[in-house]
């Protein structure tokens, strides 16, 4: 019998950008450490940009020190994320930069506060999208994350978990796609935990998910919220694809959209 185990783990610091892939990671009360914590705005409505209307923020790669995802590992002065993009310099974005200048975005439906990354930010990124924007970091409890005092646990891939599927789910869509449809990567749906060693679309009857220690003395608990259908971005060329609901694609759920969880 395969042992369900976890083979990969992503953060995504900046929304609608790429991921970064992890070994291990800590995990606080509002997730991941640095994960979504900022994102694009317009610059006057401060709306949400994403890859859904802008497809090339598929190509803005952060890079970040794999030791500031640990549970001792304190952000200092010194700490940088390096964004890269096609045909543009190098951004070193800070990341204790001052909160001072608090703005209010929007994302869907939600709105609050957050803070402006400063103009080097702006502009570098309104260069590379060609739109007056702002990049701006969520101040709420999604920044506790990175903090020590909220006692986060850590995650390590191939540790064993109670079922939570997604490379045989992935493995099974594409054998549904159309003829001369180019398999569909990982990196398509943005998950943070990737599984392996369970039937494909297991995950749709799961409520909870355990991650258990290799030495068993240590367990966290995760519950689904829902299912979230995936958008058509082709995340290696910033490119529209087809879409992944097209029929005779989905798996037989109650409608024509591919869902993971």
């Amino acid at each position: 019998m395969t042992v369900p185990f976890v083979s990969g783990i992503f953060v995504y610091p900046i929304k609608s950008t790429a991921g970064v892939k992890l070994q291990s990671a800590s995990i606080g009360t509002a997730g991941f450490a640095l994960d979504r914590q900022w994102m694009v705005v317009r610059d006057k409505t401060k709306r949400f940009v994403s890859q859904r209307e802008v497809p090339k923020m598929a190509l803005i790669r952060p890079s970040v020190p794999e030791d500031l995802f640990q549970v001792e590992r304190a952000l200092t002065d010194s700490d940088a994320m390096i964004l890269t993009a096609p045909d543009m310099p190098q951004l070193n974005l800070q990341l204790l930069a001052s909160t001072s200048s608090i703005t209010e975005a929007s994302v869907w439906e939600w709105t609050g506060g957050a803070s402006d990354a400063g103009d080097e930010a702006a502009e570098w990124f309104s260069s590379y999208l060609g739109m007056s924007t702002r990049l701006v970091r969520y101040v709420g409890k999604a920044a506790e994350a990175s903090s020590p005092k909220i006692s986060p646990v850590r995650l390590t891939a191939n540790r064993t978990i109670d079922p939570k599927p997604h490379e045989e789910s992935l493995s099974d869509l594409n054998r549904r796609l159309p003829a001369g449809m180019s398999d569909l990567s990982m990196d398509r749906f943005r998950p943070n935990i990737v599984v392996s060693g369970v039937e494909p679309w297991a995950e749709d009857a799961w409520k909870n998910l355990r991650l258990i220690s290799t030495t068993g003395d240590r367990m966290t608990q995760f519950t689904s919220v829902k299912p979230c259908d995936r958008s058509s971005q082709k995340t290696e060329t910033g490119l529209q694809s087809l879409e992944t609901s097209a029929p005779g694609v989905h798996h037989g759920r109650q409608d024509d959209t591919v869902h993971f969880w």
